[in-house]
């Protein structure tokens, strides 16, 4: 799984963020072709569910879940049987 940090916020209550996954692991955990990925981060890039560090040659240095996608993901395991 992946990392979850604690931002202190003074004042105020702790900020939770899903550290991101490198690209790399990312690959390797879905045993996928690096373009297919490339394709993939671009369009969950696009609506906005995830934001992407380019590596040059079109590569996911980076990947992080934006709010929209962890909310996303938190309504679709809600809605699973």
């Amino acid at each position: 799984m992946h990392d979850l940090a604690v931002d202190d916020q003074a004042g105020g209550d702790p900020v939770y963020r899903l550290l991101g996954i490198t690209g790399a692991q990312l690959r390797s955990d879905l045993r996928i072709p690096g373009q297919d990925l490339a394709a993939a981060c671009t369009y969950l890039a696009g609506e906005g569910l995830i934001t992407v560090d380019w590596e040059p040659g079109n590569t996911p240095a980076m990947v992080t879940l934006t709010h929209e996608g962890i909310r996303r993901m938190e309504a679709e395991e809600e809605g699973a049987v």
